[in-house]
Formats: structure tokens, sequence, C-alpha cells
């Protein structure tokens, strides 16, 4: 596929794992369960690469046919200019134009099935802005790189190209795909969870936290009523991970995203449960959210719960195109 027209775009996968102690991030699709699900809809294997797009226009033309599929939140997708909804597969053939078009923002996936072919760097095609490795050339996509595809469908894919030339093209429930309108993200007790008296604890989860302009694939900066530890001491540098929230020194909160750095200094006051980040990497900026204090291991069960269902998913599909 060749790129007439791109936003801010990258190609991310499943991610770089194994490197934290290098200081190397695992990276990876800002919002997992879109990412995950638009793989399902074109019979990629779990961790295919994909286009992740985080503002601004993508036009790109099919080089020849392709099983494609667009997920996320806040785009407008035209196939030759023709409205084609997100969240369900999409063939096309040589020549034709997909397009996907910003209406309010959030991250958007477009997945290809075979995925894209670019070199791996440390096992993973991510791109890693810091090292310049991944993605095409370690860079972000832009207007006329060619992303590098297979011409090959394996047999669930062909399937599927023959039974959408004669049938009506499905599309995923929305009982499946994450709720983005929810205001509420739940969030399990940090390793400083204690560094905090009951006031600021109330502060956290009583009052909500507005998006600043301040948000990129690291990181999101939250404002609200400053929150204060209650201790005098400060914490030696300490691992982090996407979710992590940390407390800054004017009292703000600062969320990690999926570029986060692997360690950091401030107090970290909660985690953000994994099946809540993908609503908290749609928000924009001036969007509010609060904060549901939730046990760590309901946290680990939703989790579980998630990937049960998207087991489930996966076999449907596979059942439905057999």
């Amino acid at each position: 596929m060749k790129m007439l027209k791109c936003g801010i775009a990258s190609i991310q996968d499943h991610g770089r794992y194994g490197y934290r102690n290098l200081g190397i991030n695992t990276g990876g699709p800002m919002d997992q369960a879109a990412y995950r699900l638009g793989n399902m809809l074109v019979a990629n294997v779990p961790g295919t690469a994909a286009v992740e797009l985080a503002t601004g226009e993508f036009l790109g033309q099919a080089n020849f046919r392709l099983l494609v599929a667009v997920s996320g939140l806040g785009y407008h997708v035209r196939v030759n200019e023709k409205t084609s909804p997100c969240w369900r597969p999409i063939v096309l053939e040589e020549g034709d134009l997909l397009h996907v078009i910003p209406e309010k923002g959030g991250y958007a996936y477009i997945c290809i099935h075979g995925g894209i072919r670019t070199q791996e760097w440390l096992g993973s095609r991510s791109l890693h802005p810091a090292c310049r490795k991944g993605g095409i050339n370690g860079d972000l996509l832009k207007k006329g790189d060619t992303l590098p595809l297979t011409r090959f469908l394996e047999e669930q894919a062909a399937r599927m190209v023959d039974q959408l030339r004669t049938k009506p093209a499905f599309r995923l429930s929305n009982s499946v795909i994450p709720d983005y309108d929810s205001p509420t993200i739940r969030v399990f007790a940090g390793p400083e969870w204690d560094w905090f008296d009951d006031d600021a604890k109330a502060q956290f989860l009583n009052r909500p936290f507005k998006l600043t302009p301040m948000v990129s694939r690291m990181g999101f900066r939250l404002s609200g009523n400053p929150i204060n530890k209650s201790v005098s001491r400060e914490m030696i540098s300490s691992a982090v991970v996407p979710g992590t929230i940390q407390v800054s020194g004017d009292g703000q909160l600062l969320v990690l995203m999926a570029d986060a750095q692997t360690t950091g200094g401030y107090p970290r006051i909660a985690g953000v449960s994994a099946v809540d980040l993908p609503i908290l990497a749609a928000m924009q900026p001036g969007n509010s959210a609060n904060f549901k204090m939730i046990p760590f291991q309901e946290a680990e069960q939703l989790l579980l719960e998630r990937e049960r269902l998207f087991n489930q998913i996966e076999k449907d599909l596979r059942l439905l195109h057999s």
C-alpha cells in the first residue's frame, strides 16, 4: 500500500518484551483492545504489526488485493470516497483508496491481513522513537512510503474475501468494543499509596481530573486539585509500567502510557486497570475522568475475563469463515 497522505502514524505490534532491564520500554499499541480486535477481523495472528494513527488523515492506495479493517475511536473511514464503517473487514482491490479521516481524536488501527512486514528490532516491529528503530527506517510513516505487505492470503482470509463478495459484511457488536464514553477509570493502589493521607486519597478518588494538552505516547498529564504526599522523604527511582499513575512535585497526576520510561522517581499512587487503559488512551485534552479504586485481584480478574472474551471472538470468527 502506498501512502498518499499521512498524519501522525507509526507501526505497532505486540511490543518489545524482555529488555526493560536495559532501559528499553515495551512500546506497542496505545489502545490494545482496538489493535487486537482489528487484527482478529482480518484473520491475523495475535501480535501482527498494524498502522497506529494518532491524529491527522491517512490516505493509502492498495497495490494489490488486501483484506483490511479499521478499528478504534474517533475516525471516519471511506473507501474510494464511499463511507465504510469501522470495526468490520473490507476488501480493497488494486488501485482502491482507503481514507481514514479524524473526527474527534483517539487512536485508529489500520490492520491488514498478513501484517506489515518491516524489519524487526529486538523481536518487534514497533517504532522506538528514542532509538530510531522499528517502524520504517526507525521513523513515523510519511507520504510516499510503501507499506511492505504480502499478496498471499491464508486459508481463513481467502474464505473471508470470497464471502465478503457475496454476503453483507458483518461488524463487531458494540458489546465487545471498549466503552470509550465511560468517564470512570478503575485503578488499584500503587506502591506509595500509603504516602498519602485520607484527605489526599479522597481528592484522588472523589474529584474529576482533566486531561491537559501535555499528552504523548509516553504519558498523559492530568490536572485537578493538588494531591500532596504526607511523608517528607523522597523515593529512589523505581520501576514503572504503562498505567502507572505518578504524583508530580506540584501534586498533579502523570499517567504513563505505552512508550513510558522504565523507571521513575515520583510516588506511584495507583495503577490503571489494564482493561481501562484503552479508554484512557482515547481521552482528548479537556476531557475529564474519575478514578474508582478496586482491589488488584479484581483488576486481574477483569483482564482475565477480557482475555476469555477475546479468545472466544477469535474462535467465533474462525467458525464464521470456516
